[in-house]
C-alpha cells in the first residue's frame, strides 16, 4: 500500500511540474540586457566624451535581477558586459525592491587604470519590471546615474535605458 501511495504522490508531482512546461507564466529571462542609453542629463550629461563613457560603461551590458530565483527581489546583483570589448567588465552590486520601486547601486570593474570609482545607480518601477519578467519581448525602462574617476576628474551622467529579458527559458525546469 505505501508503495501504491508514494507511485501516486510522485505521478501527482510529476504532473504538476509538466503543467508549467512553456505554459503561461513559468517562461522567465535568465538575465535583462540593455539597449543604448538615451535622454541625456546631469553634471556632464551636455559633455559628448562623457555620454561616449556612460554609453560605453551600459550598452550591451546584463543584469541578473533574480538573485534567488525567477523573482525580481531584494538581494545581490550582478551584470557582465555582453559580447564587446571595451574598457569595463563585469559588476555586482546590491538590488532593493520597496512598494513599488526597485533600485540598484552597483560597482564596475574598470580594464583601464585611468577609470576609478565606476558606479551606476539606477531606479526602475517595479511593476514595469515584472511584466517584462514574465512576458517574453517586454522592456522596461530604468532611469540611470552614473559616475566615474577619470585622472583627476569626476563625472556624472544620467540617462535612461531599456531594459528587455534574454535567454527565456521554462522556469519549471528549475524547480525539479
Amino acid at each position: 500500500m505505501q508503495n501504491i501511495t508514494r507511485i501516486l504522490a510522485l505521478l501527482a508531482l510529476a504532473a504538476l511540474c509538466g503543467c508549467g512546461g512553456g505554459g503561461a507564466g513559468f517562461d522567465r529571462p535568465q538575465f535583462f540586457l540593455g539597449n543604448t542609453p538615451h535622454d541625456f542629463g546631469g553634471t556632464n550629461g551636455d559633455d559628448a566624451a562623457a555620454r561616449q563613457v556612460a554609453t560605453e560603461i551600459l550598452a550591451n551590458r546584463s543584469f541578473d535581477l533574480s538573485p534567488y530565483g525567477w523573482m525580481l527581489e531584494s538581494g545581490p546583483v550582478t551584470s557582465s558586459s555582453e559580447g564587446i570589448v571595451n574598457d569595463f567588465g563585469a559588476g555586482e552590486g546590491e538590488q532593493s525592491v520597496v512598494s513599488l520601486t526597485g533600485s540598484l547601486d552597483m560597482r564596475i570593474v574598470s580594464r583601464e587604470a585611468a577609470f576609478r570609482e565606476v558606479r551606476l545607480f539606477g531606479v526602475y518601477s517595479l511593476s514595469q519590471a515584472t511584466v517584462a519578467n514574465a512576458q517574453e519581448g517586454t522592456s522596461f525602462p530604468i532611469s540611470w546615474t552614473v559616475s566615474w574617476q577619470d585622472l583627476d576628474n569626476a563625472y556624472q551622467v544620467t540617462c535612461t535605458q531599456d531594459m528587455t529579458g534574454t535567454l527565456w527559458q521554462d522556469a519549471a525546469l528549475f524547480f525539479n
